[in-house]
């Protein structure tokens, strides 16, 4: 076979490959039934001082912070994490 031809057919075969049309699954998860497993976890609540959340839910496993302005604490548990401002709880984040 020529030189031309084969660089001919081996552009139509690369081609076809591009233009192959591709499928993928969509797998939709309601917001609602998302981590179901895990709402029955009890976790701090907003206002709660940092002594108020080790005597009611132990030692944390890891402490970061604090950083930035005002000062940012997060206290790593099993299934969450709490976040502090100052010495009150931000927020707690169930973990994925």
């Amino acid at each position: 076979m020529k030189e031309p031809m084969r660089t001919l057919i081996s552009a139509a075969v690369v081609l076809m490959f591009i233009s192959a049309p591709t499928f993928a699954e969509v797998v939709k998860v309601p917001v609602g039934s998302q981590a179901a497993d895990k709402r029955t976890i009890a976790t701090p609540h907003r206002g709660l001082s940092k002594n108020q959340v080790k005597s009611q839910y132990g030692e944390p496993e890891a402490v970061h912070g604090p950083t930035g302005q005002p000062p940012i604490t997060a206290w790593d548990y099993d299934h969450y994490v709490v976040y502090f401002e100052y010495d009150k709880v931000l927020h707690s984040v169930l973990k994925r």
